[in-house]
């Protein structure tokens, strides 16, 4: 596996490695986010640490561990991405980059350099957005036909019994 400066994967543990971390600890994933970066320490040998923490305290990873006791799946790399700021439904999928994770779950979206709004994913979004609109047009029909009878329901003797 080529890994690069600033790569990103998100990571699981080998099934041999949760067998042998399971014997002492019920929650294999505690205090991590299985989405590690590939970093450079001062000898310039690349390591990959998690990002849950904003600290120092992350998990990391030795390159020798990969196969053994991580795998990995690619999801770019920092220097191909830039930060996102629009509406991740006008795109495709395959060009968004979400690291948001529990530890972190806002401001955390990368989109790759280039990528430009998809027609089709718009199309779909401005139809779901149609539906939703007119779901909540039902409701508010129903909730006025509702007033309405409450309404013609209402006089001196029951002004204890009725609710709006």
């Amino acid at each position: 596996m080529n890994i690069k400066l600033n790569d990103i994967y998100r990571w699981s543990y080998t099934s041999a490695k949760i067998s042998s971390i399971k014997a002492y600890s019920c929650d294999v994933y505690w205090a991590v986010s299985r989405i590690c970066v590939a970093k450079q320490n001062a000898a310039n040998e690349l390591y990959l640490e998690d990002t849950f923490w904003h600290g120092g305290d992350n998990k990391r990873f030795e390159l020798s561990q990969i196969n053994t006791e991580i795998e990995l799946q690619y999801l770019g790399n920092f220097e191909e991405l830039v930060e996102f700021k629009d509406d991740i439904n006008f795109y495709e999928e395959n060009q968004i980059i979400n690291l948001n994770h529990s530890n972190s779950s806002r401001n955390n979206i990368y989109i790759k350099r280039g990528a430009k709004r998809s027609l089709e994913k718009m199309k779909k979004y401005a139809q779901f957005l149609i539906d939703e609109k007119e779901r909540e047009v039902v409701y508010l029909k129903d909730n006025i036909e509702r007033l309405r009878g409450k309404l013609s329901e209402l006089n001196e003797n029951n002004l204890d019994k009725i609710y709006l």
